[in-house]
């Protein structure tokens, strides 16, 4: 099974419906046919503060849809280590 990478871009574009980004992450989902999903426990921390100040009622929806990916079994999330940190620090400062 393929596997591809997704960003709090791609997560933020499936969750809020009038994100300018949603219908071209639809697109390439359904254009990847099956497929498997690399995240980190960062991307969902990124997610989950991009929607911090979206009231109390959008803020449950998306604590729902965060609880859905933590327990799809096509989703692997990479967890958080210092050392994750490090090496992506790494990668920042020589790209």
């Amino acid at each position: 099974m393929r596997k591809v990478f997704a960003d709090s871009a791609y997560w933020i574009a499936l969750i809020n419906a009038k994100d300018q980004w949603r219908r071209r992450a639809l697109e390439v989902s359904r254009e990847l046919g099956e497929f498997s999903i690399v995240t980190t426990e960062e991307i969902l921390t990124e997610t989950l503060n991009y929607f911090a100040e979206s009231g109390e009622y959008f803020r449950g929806i998306v604590s729902c849809e965060i609880e859905k990916i933590l327990l799809n079994q096509n989703v692997e999330i990479i967890e958080e280590t210092h050392e994750n940190f490090l090496s992506g620090f790494e990668l920042f400062e020589t790209s």
